[in-house]
Parts: C-alpha cells; sequence; structure tokens
C-alpha cells in the first residue's frame, strides 16, 4: 500500500527487467516491488521517512475499531511527509539521487 501511495526512494529503479517492477512511473523510472523478509534478520526494503507510516498502517489494522480511524490518519499524514521530502529529492541532481539504486 505504501510503494502504491508514494514513490520509495529506494524502490526506484531504471531496469525494469532487473526487478519485478509494482508500477510504472513514466518512460524512464519505475517502482520495484518490495521483498517482503523470509526471516528477522531480514530488512525492509523501504525509506527512513516511511518507517513511520508502516508502523502506523499496521497499528491501523490490529488496533481496536474506535482507534483505527486515528491510526489511517497519522499514516496518512506520514504519506503526506514523505511525499513533500521525496519531491525535493526528486529535483536534485539524478547522478547523485541514482547512486546505488540500480
Amino acid at each position: 500500500d505504501i510503494a502504491m501511495q508514494t514513490t520509495p526512494i529506494v524502490l526506484l529503479t531504471k531496469d525494469p527487467n532487473r526487478y519485478p517492477i509494482l508500477r510504472q512511473l513514466d518512460n524512464v523510472y519505475c517502482i520495484r516491488e518490495p521483498v517482503i523478509p523470509q526471516s528477522l534478520d531480514d530488512e525492509i526494503l523501504l525509506d527512513d521517512s516511511l518507517e513511520l507510516a508502516l508502523l502506523y498502517k499496521l497499528a491501523s489494522q490490529i488496533a481496536t475499531f474506535e482507534k483505527r480511524p486515528l491510526y489511517e490518519k497519522l499514516y496518512r499524514i506520514e504519506l503526506d511527509k514523505h511525499r513533500f521530502s521525496s519531491f525535493e529529492s526528486l529535483q536534485r541532481e539524478e547522478s547523485v539521487l541514482w547512486e546505488g539504486y540500480y
């Protein structure tokens, strides 16, 4: 859901043949499918700025009915924060943005 609602920088790729693709952004850029961790040692491939959004999304799924709207609201706020910060990141020089993400 997070990768569909935002543009996670760590999931950006220019090579749709190298990774399974979740969605196409434009003629050049794609969002890779997130990899589901298989063990406790596996890292969740997600921007640091989206970690709190992930926690709020999980909380909204397990919270009592009364608390779900609160966690959903907090989730949307975190997504909006990421959208703003990733917009600024995407405006940077391309060589810096893509360093290490091929």
